[in-house]
């Protein structure tokens, strides 16, 4: 677990930024006010597929790219806390890992072969 949550790991594999499309966040918030420009909202497979390779099941290691994608998106929300979420309240620290609901892709998933909602087993602290 301290490997998935470690800010370096975090920031380095851009979880922070992964953010599920049918997230509650992606539906209201599609386009930035300043700009005007598409914001960039997806999953990222980095912190899914190093967690998969490096630290569990190994390269070769019985899983595939679905396992990987389904992994991602139970792991977004995981991200850091910036001065823009901090002023809005609550009591996690400016860059500390904190798990934001509205960026997270709710819904079971389906990983090496077992279903699970990700979210309520990590809301009610069941195993996987």
């Amino acid at each position: 677990m301290a490997a998935i949550t470690h800010q370096a790991m975090v920031i380095y594999l851009d979880q922070a930024r992964s953010i599920g499309p049918n997230s509650q966040f992606a539906t209201r918030v599609t386009r930035n006010a300043t700009t005007g420009q598409n914001r960039r909202i997806g999953i990222n497979e980095n912190l899914a597929r190093e967690i998969m390779e490096l630290h569990t099941l190994g390269v070769h290691g019985g899983y595939n790219q679905t396992d990987v994608t389904e992994f991602a998106k139970a792991l977004t929300g995981l991200t850091i806390m910036n001065q823009q979420r901090a002023q809005r309240g609550g009591s996690v620290t400016i860059g500390q890992t904190y798990f934001e609901e509205s960026f997270h892709e709710n819904g079971p998933r389906n990983i090496l072969g077992k279903f699970r909602d990700i979210l309520m087993a990590a809301i009610t602290h069941q195993a996987m």
